[in-house]
């Protein structure tokens, strides 16, 4: 049982992986887009205003997630992420469902 699991996080490790592009972020279409709201003085950063509502209030650094601007790609920090920020964001797996939502973030694309 636990060699399977391995190789079906292994599996899912190798397809991420071969699912990005040149810029680290993967080829398909993110999963939700939204704001960024972080705390004053938090490190806490989470997602506002989501296309889906479902998404609403999702740590976006769970999962230690690719940061690149979306107007050169270039790489971004996490302490870069400003609240009001525009951002899509991609997702692994499934969520586990609690409120808020909690997802691993592969990647987020700041927009201009």
């Amino acid at each position: 049982m636990r060699s399977a699991l391995s190789m079906v996080v292994l599996a899912a490790v190798v397809a991420t992986t071969a699912a990005c592009g040149g810029s680290d972020l993967p080829s398909r279409t993110p999963d939700v887009s939204g704001v960024v709201d972080r705390e004053a003085g938090s490190e806490r950063v989470t997602l506002s205003g989501p296309s889906n509502p479902y998404y609403d209030g999702m740590d976006l650094l769970r999962g230690s997630p690719v940061i690149v601007a979306r107007s050169d790609e270039s790489a971004l920090a996490p302490e870069d992420l400003a609240g009001g920020d525009v951002v899509d964001v991609w997702i692994e797996g499934a969520c586990a469902e609690s409120s808020p939502v909690q997802c691993t973030v592969t990647a987020l694309r700041v927009r201009d």
